[in-house]
């Protein structure tokens, strides 16, 4: 939620967004001209489609009603998302693979300084 009265018009973004959709988003509305090596997308121009998500100890993807997961000791589960409910279902391999690129991309340029703005 973004709140600014007088400044930006007030609506409502249905766009499905992550907290790393979060700063490409703030920097838009700033009209602020920038280079990004942000994974996330300015929802007020993209929709991402795609959440992703994580806890202390589980990471994932939210995409096409589908949740996979990624587990500690190598576990994975897919859940099926409708109307707030949530199921069991068949893992989707392509949004396993989906989801263990953006967390190993973001891992790799992490440890390999990808993320220096010198660069």
């Amino acid at each position: 939620m973004v709140y600014a009265p007088g400044i930006i018009e007030a609506r409502e973004v249905n766009t499905m967004a992550s907290q790393i959709d979060f700063a490409p988003t703030v920097m838009g509305l700033l009209n602020m001209d920038y280079t990004s090596k942000f994974f996330g997308k300015d929802i007020l121009l993209d929709q991402p489609d795609r959440a992703l998500v994580g806890t202390y100890q589980k990471i994932g993807l939210l995409k096409n009603n589908s949740l996979t997961l990624q587990l500690p000791t190598k576990r994975i589960e897919s859940y099926s998302i409708e109307n707030d409910n949530q199921k069991s279902c068949e893992l989707n391999k392509s949004e396993l693979r989906d989801a263990i690129t953006y967390y190993q991309t973001a891992s790799y340029l992490f440890h390999h300084k990808g993320y220096n703005f010198n660069n």
